[in-house]
């Protein structure tokens, strides 16, 4: 095969297996009791391939259902905010602590911070602790400089700010402080404290959001692929493999780097 063909297919795999990195999952959406927000929810998910399962809201549970058949948990707690306040049982707050343990990832939008400050089983999973809520009429996060945060699958393809409209559910969105050993990835401008933080709960991951993210932040283009890349982040076995030269970004540069590693340099 000629030099310049090899290289033109070379490079149509590596663009072909960037724009596929995103692998599928089966993720299951706690609802929140709004069929909009869930709506907004399952578009999303579904558009970048994965297998989507709506269950029942959160504070629903009984503690006694089974869901190891699900790789990542996508936990929309806006709407339904009272309720969880009021009706999360010890048992239902035991089964989702357990399943994180066990190697499943949750995302968990605002209010769960809220909701759960008093309670002693779900705050041990959360990376973060809840100080008080605010109501703005947009959400920004900022790309955080904390250790950790660049070059993840979280910061992979995002601007340095991410804004859209906020979805107020009886407020829009939390002040946040991170716990020792938490990653945090975006700072809120808009609130002040975590925007996007996570960390390693037993042999899963768990990440929170400070916003409430409802159809306004799911349906935006560059704050929903922060929510995609959340999930993924949540699943995955290691960071951002495409992202080759670990800048956060998926661009020439990587493909420039998997040409020159897979034809070591010969022409």
């Amino acid at each position: 095969m000629p030099a310049n063909t090899a290289r033109r297919v070379l490079l149509t795999a590596a663009l072909a297996g960037v724009a596929s990195l995103a692998q599928a999952a089966d993720v299951l959406v706690f609802s929140s009791g709004d069929g909009e927000v869930d709506a907004a929810a399952v578009g999303l998910l579904e558009s970048a391939g994965h297998d989507v399962t709506v269950g029942v809201q959160i504070w629903e549970l009984t503690g006694t259902e089974d869901l190891s058949a699900h790789d990542s948990i996508l936990a929309l707690c806006g709407p339904n905010w009272y309720q969880i306040y009021s009706n999360f049982t010890e048992p239902a707050q035991q089964l989702i602590a357990d399943y994180a343990n066990a190697g499943g990832g949750i995302v968990f939008s605002e209010w769960i911070g809220y909701c759960t400050q008093f309670e002693a089983v779900l705050p041990e999973i959360l990376p973060t602790t809840y100080q008080f809520y605010a109501s703005h009429e947009s959400v920004t996060l900022n790309r955080a400089s904390a250790p950790g945060a660049e070059g993840t699958t979280v910061t992979c393809q995002m601007p340095q700010s991410v804004s859209a409209p906020a979805d107020d559910f009886s407020g829009s969105e939390s002040v946040l402080v991170a716990k020792p050993g938490a990653t945090v990835f975006f700072d809120s401008e808009t609130a002040g404290g975590a925007g996007v933080a996570g960390w390693n709960v037993g042999s899963g991951r768990v990440l929170q959001f400070s916003s409430t993210i409802g159809p306004n932040q799911l349906t935006d283009f560059t704050f929903s692929r922060l929510v995609l890349n959340a999930i993924e982040w949540t699943t995955e076995t290691e960071p951002c493999a495409a992202d080759i030269v670990r800048d956060g970004l998926l661009d020439l540069s990587d493909v420039t780097a998997f040409v020159t590693a897979f034809t070591g340099g010969c022409e």
